[in-house]
């Protein structure tokens, strides 16, 4: 049956699929460039540019793709968190986690030290992306560690990476793709309550979270 499919057959312009293979390449290329020491040029910035780029591209359909192909309850939806995430941080409700994780490292660093630390921000990284979605998780994580005494130990923030993207899946809040991809099986009569999807990845966020922790100690047993 997949081998009689046209993936074509739902495409009315196939020039589109090039200009957005050429959109996606200006971003990724634009995403390189930030990395390169001494560049003005960052991440949003690059983002900002590829927007505008892209709607330079698509200039003749643009009114029917705004009206029709741009998820705008996604984009409030991502905008209010950063909003969110911006007064807890103004409010200092990082404080008492930033405070323990100081406390626990001390002045004099210890592997112990960092092992606990690893440990509570890879338990504490799953359920804030899972409930606050992944990029609002490391808003709030680059904060608490720019108050650390080590700083960004790249043993710490790839095990919050790490299990900050595991635990973005924890919940239909973690990742807007997850999001919009219930809300297209429920558009098509395929209905995912918000507690079946919680019970179905519980289990395998657990496992990986678990996983994470343990590449961030072996990082920071390494000296790395």
């Amino acid at each position: 049956q997949l081998g009689r499919i046209n993936p074509w057959s739902g495409i009315e312009d196939r020039k589109n699929i090039w200009k957005s293979i050429i959109l996606l390449g200006v971003l990724f290329v634009g995403f390189i460039l930030t990395s390169i020491p001494e560049n003005p040029l960052d991440v949003a910035l690059m983002a900002l540019i590829s927007a505008i780029f892209g709607l330079f591209l698509f200039k003749t359909e643009l009114r029917r793709y705004l009206e029709d192909g741009v998820e705008w309850e996604m984009i409030i939806f991502a905008i209010a968190l950063f909003v969110l995430m911006g007064v807890l941080t103004a409010a200092g409700a990082l404080v008492p986690l930033t405070d323990m994780l100081v406390n626990i490292i001390g002045t004099d660093v210890t592997f112990s030290g960092y092992i606990l630390v690893a440990i509570i921000i890879g338990v504490v990284g799953l359920p804030i992306a899972g409930f606050l979605n992944s990029f609002s998780a490391a808003l709030i994580f680059s904060y608490i560690f720019k108050a650390l005494p080590v700083g960004l130990l790249s043993g710490l923030w790839f095990g919050f990476v790490l299990s900050g993207n595991v635990g973005g899946a924890l919940t239909p809040l973690g990742s807007i793709t997850i999001l919009m991809s219930l809300e297209i099986l429920n558009r098509e009569g395929y209905p995912i309550s918000f507690l079946k999807y919680v019970k179905k990845m519980l289990p395998l966020t657990l496992v990986f979270g678990l996983l994470s922790i343990t590449y961030s100690i072996i990082l920071i047993a390494l000296g790395l």
